[in-house]
């Protein structure tokens, strides 16, 4: 056989293998969602595309509120990894958006560099009256808000949860998620709180006492938010101390990421005090303080559930294998 032909044959013996190592190399990617990619803020009249004023870019990461108002009756806007939040921050006077048609804000990927948007919906924090599913349309790569003939009052808020391709948007709901307290390591209880099926409707956990937190399992994050009206709670204990969300029965897909939201207001709490692995997310809050109406969210990743590619993988490597035992057969 000569080099040419041997060249030829080993390039043909190796390909399966080539191919299924670049398919898991992409099945398996994490999806970063907006974190690190530049999103645009518009306001457009008439249609979507017909822009009024260009806010500029911004790259989406845990800062809070890339987007500062520029008015007295403006909005700030929070680019989280699979959140947008804008708050209006209109102290003096309410916001009345009358236009015909459309008339709002567009949010878009600036450089196609934002995996394709698969889905949007208004969280529970948005309170503007009139605002509702109807009113936010979304493309692969924008997602629009209508606020045509509404109102928007100070401390209104408008949040949508978006969903990309790639990911398991749904990957909470429907499952049972254990909240533990835990003192020293984690997985040394001191409180289980038990177990709740992970669901559309809000606060799952409700608060015991008259100082105590209340917990949202969405699809896709874990929101905390402290309902401690007479007393701030303050977390003293050394080493670990805190929260530990766990999945019960171990049909929850594995955890891939985990990350503060800017959402977040809780003093000291910043990302070297949130872990996480495949079945597990760990809160550790020791030497802080919690206040009331403090809140702590956790933007969660979860692998995608994709065929167990293990055999094709060893098939592929099994047909090279076989490839080149022949070929060193024939040149003896």
């Amino acid at each position: 056989m000569t080099c040419a032909n041997t060249s030829a044959f080993l390039r043909a013996a190796i390909r399966p293998a080539l191919l299924v190592a670049a398919w898991l190399a992409s099945a398996s990617g994490a999806n970063a969602g907006l974190i690190g990619n530049q999103v645009r803020w518009s306001f457009g009249a008439g249609t979507v595309d017909t822009i009024a004023f260009d806010r500029g870019t911004r790259v989406a990461s845990a800062a809070a509120q890339e987007f500062q108002p520029q008015a007295l009756n403006d909005f700030a806007v929070d680019l989280g990894g699979s959140v947008i939040r804008m708050d209006y921050i209109g102290v003096f006077a309410p916001t009345q958006f009358l236009g015909g048609d459309f008339q709002g804000f567009g949010f878009t990927d600036t450089n196609g560099t934002i995996p394709d948007i698969s889905g949007v919906q208004l969280s529970a924090s948005t309170n503007v009256a009139g605002l509702d599913a109807t009113r936010v349309t979304f493309d692969a790569n924008g997602i629009y808000i209508n606020l045509d003939g509404l109102t928007v009052n100070f401390t209104n808020v408008i949040e949508v949860e978006v969903q990309f391709a790639g990911a398991d948007p749904d990957a909470f709901l429907g499952q049972e998620v254990r909240w533990t307290y835990d003192v020293g390591t984690p997985g040394t209880v001191a409180i289980d709180r038990g177990t709740r099926v992970a669901s559309t409707v809000p606060q799952e956990f409700r608060p015991q006492p008259l100082n105590d937190f209340v917990v949202d399992l969405a699809d896709d994050f874990i929101r905390i938010d402290y309902f401690g009206v007479f007393a701030p709670t303050q977390f003293l204990g050394g080493g670990f101390q805190g929260f530990v969300f766990s999945d019960a029965n171990g049909t929850v897909p594995d955890i891939i990421g985990a990350s503060l939201d800017p959402l977040t207001n809780v003093a000291g709490l910043d990302a070297g005090r949130l872990g996480f692995d495949a079945n597990h997310v760990y809160l550790n809050l020791d030497g802080l303080t919690w206040n009331f109406r403090d809140l702590a969210r956790v933007d969660l990743q979860f692998a995608a559930q994709v065929p167990d590619a293990s055999p094709l993988a060893l098939a592929a490597i099994g047909y090279g294998v076989v490839g080149l035992a022949r070929l060193r057969a024939r040149r003896r």
